[in-house]
């Protein structure tokens, strides 16, 4: 018995010292750009750090439509495209509708994500609607954003 007292006590010491986790999870919602009302994306991907590298495998799917997306400890920036129609289709992020000049995507920095929530900008919405719509709960450790489906001509240029 003494034996097996001594042997727990080794292993709870030896775990207790283990290194820490070694991923950061946050919660992603997305929303439709001109109803606020939430989308179920077929497919995710994930970008970390302004690399080129897609990581679907990074995101598991809720049954409300969000998902959870797993990050490496050291992921300081992240962006996301989601897809529809059996992931054929890419919907258009509402964050850089508006923002021609621009080249790439925009990066949302990880530690905000976790700390405070980020909701990204929504510039699918005309001035009028705009005044109307209720932006969602900002929450730390949740990402949100706002997607449209693409319309006939941004289809046609696929």
């Amino acid at each position: 018995m003494k034996n097996v007292m001594l042997l727990l006590l080794v292993m709870t010491v030896l775990c207790g010292s283990l290194p820490g986790q070694d991923t950061k999870s946050i919660v992603v919602r997305v929303l439709d750009g001109r109803t606020g009302h939430p989308i179920a994306p077929t497919g995710f991907q994930v970008r970390i750090d302004h690399l080129k590298a897609v990581h679907s495998d990074w995101a598991k799917p809720n049954e409300d439509g969000s998902a959870e997306i797993t990050l490496p400890m050291d992921a300081s920036a992240i962006t996301m495209h989601f897809s529809y129609d059996s992931n054929m289709t890419v919907y258009v992020n509402c964050d850089s509708v508006n923002r021609k000049e621009m080249i790439g995507d925009l990066w949302y920095s990880v530690l905000d994500v976790l700390e405070k929530g980020t909701i990204v900008p929504n510039d699918c919405l005309n001035p009028k609607k705009a005044a109307k719509f209720k932006a969602p709960e900002q929450k730390p450790g949740e990402l949100v954003y706002f997607v449209r489906p693409k319309n006939w001509h941004e289809l046609g240029m696929d």
